[in-house]
């Protein structure tokens, strides 16, 4: 039996016996698995937890298998899919590729799928690498806006208003890019803040904009030391802050600064 580099995949199938017997043999392939049986069952577990591959079925009693891509999709989530199916039409194979999916068909062959997921097991690395470039990339876009925003976006939901997009979407981007919402904002609001306090010189409190002032000082906690120049002041809060730390994160943002400056 082959082995294939270790992933966590999700099974999503309405035939119980039909998942349950795939689960067996992945295990004994030293691929761990979790099981579904059904698309909203899926859903569901895919806005707690993340897995390497979803193996999801065509055809399932609640929720179509395209319907479930097309939801996740929206989600910003790039998790790669393998749809399977015994009744595939043409429109639904193009669009089933057009959303990233590759196709395995009815009855599902063990070693066809283990193939499959060799493939994607090789190619990951190289996709992940690239695809968290991107997603730092559109991470720091979003940060950006939100840091230069009028006002102060205080909710994830005013936020992707902002950006013109959905916020399960602008949640995905966020958690893509290894970080909660919650923090993205919180991190965004706080450079807004000191950037407005030294380029109009009232304190940074006057800037956020919350009723519960345990919220406000929760989020300055951290008092970061005056800037000395509008050019460079955000760019150097960035390195003052203590929310979020990740140099490939901040250098994002750094980028994002420079290419709106330069109108890019």
């Amino acid at each position: 039996m082959r082995r294939v580099k270790a992933q966590r995949i999700l099974l999503v199938d309405d035939d119980i016996e039909t998942v349950e017997t795939l689960s067996r043999y992945l295990h004994l392939s030293g691929l761990n698995n979790s099981t579904c049986y059904g698309g909203l069952a899926a859903l569901s577990v895919l806005s707690r937890s993340s897995f390497d591959v979803i193996v999801l079925d065509l055809r399932l009693g609640d929720l179509d298998g395209l319907e479930v891509l097309r939801r996740l999709r929206s989600r910003g989530l790039a998790t790669p899919v393998i749809i399977v199916t015994g009744f595939a039409t043409i429109r639904s194979a193009v669009e089933a590729t057009k959303l990233g999916a590759d196709l395995c068909e009815k009855p599902v062959d063990a070693d066809d799928l283990l193939t499959a997921l060799k493939r994607l097991a090789e190619t990951h690395d190289i996709i992940h690498r690239d695809g968290q470039a991107s997603a730092l990339i559109r991470w720091a876009d979003a940060v950006t806006e939100a840091m230069m925003s009028l006002d102060d976006l205080q909710t994830v939901e005013t936020w992707a208003q902002q950006l013109g997009i959905s916020a399960a979407a602008l949640r995905g981007w966020c958690r893509t890019a290894g970080f909660t919402p919650k923090t993205s904002l919180s991190f965004a609001r706080l450079i807004r803040a000191y950037h407005l306090a030294f380029v109009q010189g009232y304190p940074p409190e006057r800037f956020i904009n919350a009723a519960d002032p345990r919220t406000v000082g929760r989020l300055l906690s951290k008092r970061l030391p005056a800037a000395t120049s509008d050019g460079a002041e955000i760019r150097t809060l960035l390195w003052q802050q203590s929310i979020i730390t990740d140099d490939r994160a901040l250098r994002s943002v750094q980028d994002s600064l420079r290419r709106r400056a330069s109108g890019i």
